[in-house]
């Protein structure tokens, strides 16, 4: 069994121990400050020595230290850790966060937390539960009270009879000793990870994202420098909208609102004067004529002027609408034959594709324009 020094002291950064074993990649060591990969966080990452530790795990109780470095150490030397204390207290902010969070979520909700993952770039929660915009709100005020009581955050590790009295959230049953972190007057929940000391060290909690998940709520939360990062990027974001847009930055989504609104007015007058286009090109068309390629036209427009010309033509009516020089998009209809035979020689003879409705159908080729004429002889 590995001894674990981060189970009393979280901010060790430097230790040295020996060593037990070395395989193929990972060295073993009589005690670590290294956290393994577990509940749902990251291992952390450092050095032994002159190796790079770039994963730690566990197994059966022994830690794995994975290294790519090559070495030469051997069981017996001792060894330095230096642990990467930027992510190791990154991670404490965000884990401790998450205690906030998940403690206050059970205790005002009675939800339970089912899931946890400490990501690189967010912390997702899991709850058996739903919330409105407002309970959301509500939430992350109370967890941001806690950050600022700055209240004491302890570990412990109660005997099997004091675990009998203890009321502490766990999402498995545990074996063995049980290791309880507890935030005065907030959570106990039993926990394998480091943590801060006192909630100040949090910095900030912040809810970026709260979507159905089986039945409950996927959470996701940023706390401490990860929040503020997050802040940052989102408050020049909405900066540069302001400045597009020429509005005060917390008037943004009425904007952005205004804007849509009259992209929509301006995209259906312009689908209203591209039918009249249409029209007017199937006006102009002599009766004669059945197959036509434009540019001009394409999409519901070349369908309106398809549709128009039918009215005029003996048999069928073939409408091309140019994409590039070897794509075009196509309608064929009639008022008296079937036109979907025609559309399966064509789609064979051009590389298309489509159908429909015996009077109309529409579809794509990939072919230019000198072999569409060559396939209707023209």
């Amino acid at each position: 069994m590995t001894i674990r020094l981060y189970n009393n002291n979280s901010y060790l950064t430097v230790f040295s121990s020996v060593i037990t074993e070395v395989t193929d990649d990972a060295i073993i060591l009589r005690e670590t400050a290294f956290f393994p990969e577990g509940g749902g966080q990251t291992s952390d990452k450092g050095m032994l020595g002159d190796c790079e530790i770039y994963d730690v795990q566990e197994k059966d109780g022994i830690i794995y230290h994975y290294t790519k470095t090559p070495h030469s150490y051997k069981v017996g030397d001792v060894v330095e850790g230096k642990i990467d204390f930027d992510k190791r207290f990154s991670d404490m902010q965000q884990h401790s966060g998450e205690h906030i969070v998940s403690g206050l979520v059970n205790k005002t909700f009675g939800y339970d937390n089912v899931g946890f993952h400490l990501g690189h770039d967010v912390v997702t929660l899991d709850f058996n539960g739903l919330f409105t915009k407002d309970d959301l709100t509500e939430l992350e005020r109370k967890a941001n009270e806690t950050v600022t009581a700055n209240k004491k955050i302890t570990v412990t590790f109660p005997s099997p009879d004091e675990l009998e009295s203890i009321a502490y959230r766990s999402k498995k049953e545990i074996d063995g000793e049980v290791r309880i972190v507890e935030i005065e007057d907030t959570d106990i929940c039993a926990c394998c990870a480091p943590h801060v000391r006192l909630t100040g060290e949090i910095g900030l909690i912040k809810i970026v994202g709260a979507d159905k998940h089986r039945g409950g709520t996927r959470m996701s939360i940023l706390c401490g420098q990860r929040a503020m990062e997050d802040y940052r990027i989102k408050q020049e974001q909405n900066h540069g909208v302001s400045v597009a847009l020429k509005v005060k930055e917390y008037e943004t989504a009425d904007g952005v609102d205004r804007l849509l609104k009259k992209k929509a007015e301006l995209e259906y007058e312009i689908g209203r004067l591209n039918l009249e286009i249409a029209k007017i090109h199937a006006d102009m068309v002599k009766p004669a004529e059945r197959i036509i390629i434009f540019k001009e036209l394409n999409g519901s427009n070349l369908t309106a002027f398809a549709d128009r010309l039918k009215e005029k033509a003996t048999d069928f009516v073939a409408a091309f609408g140019y994409v590039d020089e070897s794509n075009y998009q196509y309608v064929l209809c009639s008022n008296s034959i079937d036109v979907r035979p025609l559309c399966r020689e064509m789609n064979s003879a051009l590389n298309g594709r489509g159908g429909g409705k015996p009077r109309m159908v529409q579809g794509s080729i990939q072919a230019n324009k000198e072999e569409i004429k060559r396939f209707f002889g023209i």
